[in-house]
């Protein structure tokens, strides 16, 4: 089939409790027992800068990955791949047909000169093993699923209202940069714990009701993730202006996670259509060099990973700067640090960066060319 004639993933709208039994955090409680949300990807990337035909190719081939995945449960999909192969122009792919012409790129991008036919196809069989590495956190395909458990994360479905609420407390423009080589990426820190206070921000009396039940719904659902009844958590808003890798780091200091790490965790789910990137880190081997793993966020999803995993943001796909909310998590009455900080050096060595030993995700360089901007 051609590639574009492939339909939209279904979308499965399922309304969640708002309660959930507390379950310990096991091993075998990866994903949250509400139900199954499927999200239509195919709009990702539209209305963007499509205009420059790389980018545009490879929004197509991101929007057909996490499609597929999410429709056949699975991760890279070989029929696709060897589409891009064959370079069978006259038959299977429109994808090739179309863009091979259009692969001619601006000077000083990784393909710039015009090129023959093999090297387009070659070019975009790069593009494609680049995209299809990125994991689709949609709680279906299997490689999420070996992802979550990998890591020891959790995920849940979010009400689309509850997410809608949230942004709408975002500032336009947070004005606080992360320090350390991160000053493309902007955030607000709320100086309220919790998120009590967006029910009081409503207009109506009914509305609140309605709003702190969301709220109510929300907690519950970090009480499955980590295993516990008493909560605490600090929540701040990210965007990012421009494509820049952040360095693998923690954001609580290596003293903090010390004492307390089995019982702190951080979360994210996103606050646009177009969702959001991590790259993460297993770390399980101190001293031994390690490659990224990139993700990929969607909308409607509520991602909690321990504290003491390594990870970095700082990736953009929309004029927007993927807006995001992050969370510091606390579990078992232990008490949140008053300020959250960012360490990028080793557990035991203060004197070296862990991004010297723990570098990008293959095909990351790829990715920052012509699917980030």
């Amino acid at each position: 089939k051609q590639l574009h004639s492939m339909p939209p993933a279904t979308i499965q709208q399922q309304t969640a409790a708002t309660a959930f039994p507390l379950l310990p955090r096991s091993k075998g409680d990866l994903i949250l027992g509400e139900g199954t949300q499927c999200y239509d990807y195919t709009g990702f990337g539209r209305g963007s800068d499509d205009t420059d035909p790389t980018r545009a190719a490879a929004r197509m081939l991101f929007r057909e990955h996490v499609t597929r995945s999410a429709r056949l449960g699975g991760g890279n999909d070989r029929t696709t791949s060897s589409i891009i192969r064959s370079g069978n122009k006259d038959t299977d792919s429109e994808l090739i047909h179309t863009d091979s012409s259009k692969l001619e790129m601006r000077q000083g991008s990784w393909l710039s000169e015009r090129d023959d036919s093999n090297r387009s196809i070659a070019a975009m069989n790069r593009m494609w093993t680049s995209v299809t590495s990125i994991i689709l956190m949609d709680g279906i395909n299997s490689r999420c699923m070996q992802t979550l458990s990998q890591y020891n994360g959790r995920l849940s479905n979010l009400d689309p209202s509850f997410v809608r609420h949230v942004r709408s407390i975002m500032p336009n423009q947070p004005s606080a940069r992360v320090a350390d080589f991160n000053e493309n990426i902007s955030f607000a820190m709320l100086n309220q714990r919790k998120l009590r206070h967006l029910a009081s921000r409503s207009a109506e009396k009914d509305q609140e009701s309605i709003v702190a039940d969301l709220v109510d719904e929300f907690e519950n659902k970090l009480r499955w993730a980590v295993g516990d009844d008493v909560i605490d958590y600090q929540g701040s808003f990210l965007k990012t202006e421009a494509t820049v890798p952040q360095p693998a780091h923690v954001d609580f200091t290596w003293e903090y996670l010390d004492q307390e790490d089995d019982k702190l965790f951080i979360g994210f789910f996103p606050l646009s259509d177009e969702g959001m990137f991590l790259q993460l880190w297993c770390n399980t081997k101190p001293g031994e060099p390690e490659l990224g793993q990139m993700v990929f966020v969607p909308p409607g999803k509520l991602l909690v990973l321990p504290a003491s995993t390594v990870h970095g943001g700082g990736f953009r796909t929309c004029e927007s700067g993927n807006p995001r909310f992050h969370l510091y998590i606390a579990s078992h009455g232990r008490p949140l640090p008053d300020h959250q900080q960012n360490k990028y050096t080793e557990r035991n060595n203060k004197a070296r960066e862990l991004c010297e030993r723990l570098t990008d995700a293959q095909g990351l360089d790829v990715l920052t060319d012509v699917l980030f901007k």
